[in-house]
């Protein structure tokens, strides 16, 4: 079946991604009636999904990682109000555009009951649109929406923009009439079917398995209800408890919602290959600023609860570059001295170089003459250095201008940032793997563990029953780890922390300013609901989208500003030393020229509802938050981080990460390398000896 559309006279190829000053819109879209665009219906959704997928991609490598705070992206890490019109031109024009014009059609054509003969093409498109104005809502608000894209609108000059409310309602009550349409099949043409579904076709180019299409459509509404209580708590309510009752959500991996982007370098591949990795060879440094990776507030948490997800979301250091001068970590060891005590250095060889691992004992003389069972329990306290699994990169400046590093005691000089001295090159950091960012990157949508964390977090909110949220809640955790394959992780499972109503507090960032943390058995349900939020944002880890929503609407994490010390952003309003996250995108600079009246009604409406409002930019500013979100409780008093503090920085994560010993450190290091000689097993963790800080010490005397 092909179909006729008369359309403006506007790129139909996906327009360039970026920041470019896209003017484009909503004008166009609806002048020019007079150019024919013939269409093809099995070929019109695949590139749909994949424009879709280019314009999320870019957002997402340039914003919402960022936002999620458990991903760095240096060089884009500051606040921006580029309007970045692109990607709101690209969604309507390149994606909403398409899946309007299919719904008109297939509203169309009907039978003598009046209904569609397109159920199922019609549920998915009316889907795929949902999650596109989800997407958009999100970021800015209020949008055009039932203003948008009208037959007979030729030549108008006015669009007006729905309020939040209103775009979630209809969302909403879109994914409930797709559920319904794909539970009444039976008058379905035999035209109606999709030959090219590229989330859920057999290797994304077969049929649509329309079982998979309902439940996704279910777990969207859910997540949408969810997402929008704090705007409407009835309305939220209303649609999550029918989505519960209904029952039938993702229910297992099998079910994920995920597109794969293909091998052609020039027209399929991922928009994270074409951005960073198509040009550019990791023996070519210079790649931290550029490659996703895994940011210090994510590292702590992984590490606090020793998460088995880390090396399936990240690469470990120098995995890209060999070759590159490993990430090397101070620490302090105790080591049995009997086997140093020398009037001498002692040298071994190691990775080929004659290095010193002890220099002569300070007290050679005095210990010579001491019972040998004396000097056995005699030990060296020993600084040393030696490489770790996985190196997070840092957030762009380390402290703000008003804070100071401390001096060292005994010393005329101050510390200094530890995670950028450890950092040997700037590109032996632990980046995303391969299957978020390669050539044919998978971009994962929403999954099963989703649905089980937004079942277990509806059961406690809606149905006050911690029985059911319980069982999903640990139901999502299995889903995550099968997911990516882990089946070893009972000990995770069972942690303080991880397990249902415990509490854990964990690591501390390398300046001491937050704490890794999951509060389950404090603050009832409050703690309950705190567990199911940062256990749903460790199972999306590289879906910065829905991470920053959760953090937004929950503020559950209570991340700490990120400092810019001094460097101009170009943001009205912005501090040029912190900053709490971007709340939202400013909208396109065509908007406010060509549909301005329109747009200042949309500026008036997120600003009767947002808990948090900033004046800057006549209201459309990055800092005031959306209806759905929560305020964040700290912004009032943001002036206090400009207070003076003196920070006395420790990576206290890496702290006897292989134990606190020489010989557990050896025995790791030949556990790890498989090596049975010391120097082999030493050479694979990069030990160095710095010094010796105590000599002979005796652990039980304190002598």
């Amino acid at each position: 079946m092909k179909l006729k559309y008369i359309i403006p006279s506007v790129a139909i190829a996906a327009a360039g991604l970026g920041f470019s000053g896209c003017t484009d819109d909503f004008e166009e879209i609806n002048t020019n009636p007079h150019k024919v665009y013939d269409v093809e219906l099995n070929d019109v959704f695949a590139g749909t999904v994949q424009r879709t997928a280019n314009n999320w991609a870019e957002m997402n490598y340039r914003r919402f990682l960022n936002f999620s705070r458990l991903t760095i992206v240096m060089f884009c890490c500051n606040p921006s109000q580029d309007t970045g019109d692109g990607y709101f031109r690209n969604y309507y024009v390149n994606v909403l555009r398409d899946l309007i014009k299919l719904e008109r059609e297939y509203s169309a054509n009907v039978d003598d009951k009046g209904r569609t003969i397109y159920p199922k093409n019609m549920a998915i498109v009316k889907t795929w649109k949902s999650y596109v104005y989800y997407v958009m809502a999100s970021c800015w608000g209020p949008i055009p929406m039932s203003d948008a894209i009208v037959v007979g609108n030729e030549g108008k000059r006015y669009y007006k923009y729905d309020s939040e409310e209103q775009v979630y309602t209809q969302i909403l009550n879109d994914l409930k009439e797709a559920v319904d349409l794909l539970d009444h099949t039976q008058n379905a043409s035999a035209l109606d079917a999709l030959q090219n579904d590229p989330i859920f076709g057999a290797g994304g180019i077969g049929a649509p398995d329309m079982d998979k299409w309902l439940r996704f459509a279910n777990t969207l509404r859910l997540n949408v209800a969810m997402h929008c209580q704090n705007l409407n708590s009835d309305l939220s309510r209303e649609h999550a408890l029918e989505v519960l009752a209904d029952g039938r959500l993702m229910a297992s991996n099998d079910d994920n919602a995920v597109m794969q982007w293909g091998l052609d370098s020039d027209k399929s591949s991922s928009y994270y290959y074409r951005s960073f990795q198509k040009d550019h060879k990791a023996e070519q440094g210079g790649e931290a600023p550029i490659w996703p990776c895994l940011n210090e507030y994510g590292y702590i948490y992984f590490a606090t609860f020793n998460d088995p997800r880390i090396g399936k979301y990240v690469r470990k250091m120098n995995e890209r570059n060999p070759k590159a001068k490993p990430f090397l970590v101070t620490d302090t060891l105790t080591r049995p001295h009997s086997a140093y005590c020398k009037n001498s250095d002692t040298k071994m060889t190691i990775n080929g170089q004659s290095v010193v691992v002890a220099t002569k004992c300070a007290n050679y003389t005095q210990h010579r003459s001491l019972p040998t069972a004396v000097k056995n329990t005699l030990r060296d306290s020993i600084i040393v250095r030696y490489t770790v699994d996985y190196a997070p990169y840092q957030e762009q400046c380390d402290i703000p201008n008003s804070w100071r590093y401390a001096t060292v005691p005994g010393m005329t000089y101050t510390y200094h940032d530890v995670l950028g001295s450890a950092r040997q090159d700037d590109y032996n950091h632990s980046v995303a793997q391969p299957y978020f960012v390669s050539e044919d990157a998978h971009w994962v949508i929403l999954t099963y563990a989703d649905a089980c964390f937004l079942r277990a977090e509806a059961e406690l909110i809606y149905n006050n029953n911690p029985g059911r949220a319980k069982t999903a809640y640990e139901e999502g955790i299995d889903a995550s780890m099968a997911q990516w394959g882990i089946t070893d992780y009972a000990d995770f499972k069972s942690q303080d922390g991880v397990k249902w109503g415990t509490s854990k507090e964990g690591y501390h960032d390398r300046r001491l300013i937050y704490q890794a943390k999951i509060m389950g058995g404090d603050n009832g349900n409050d703690g309950l609901l705190e567990q199911i939020y940062k256990q749903r944002s460790f199972a999306d880890y590289f879906n910065g989208l829905e991470i920053w929503n959760i953090e937004r609407r929950t503020r559950t994490f209570d991340w700490p500003p990120t400092f810019t010390k001094d460097q101009s952003s170009g943001v009205l309003g912005a501090s040029p030393d912190y900053n709490y996250w971007m709340e939202r995108l400013i909208y396109p600079e065509a908007e406010t020229t060509k549909n301005g009246a329109a747009n200042a009604e949309g500026i008036a409406m997120l600003q009767s509802v947002s808990p948090f409002v900033r004046t800057e930019r006549w209201g459309d500013n990055i800092f005031t938050s959306l209806g759905f979100a929560k305020k964040n409780p700290h912004v009032e008093d943001a002036s206090l981080w400009s207070t003076p503090r003196e920070i006395t920085p420790k990576m206290e994560y890496y702290e006897h990460y292989y134990g606190d010993t020489y010989e557990k450190l050896l025995a790791r290091a030949k556990e790890i390398s498989g090596a049975r000689l010391e120097a082999a097993a030493l050479g694979a963790v990069a030990f160095e000896y710095q010094s010796t800080k105590a000599y002979g010490y005796n652990l039980t005397s304190g002598n």
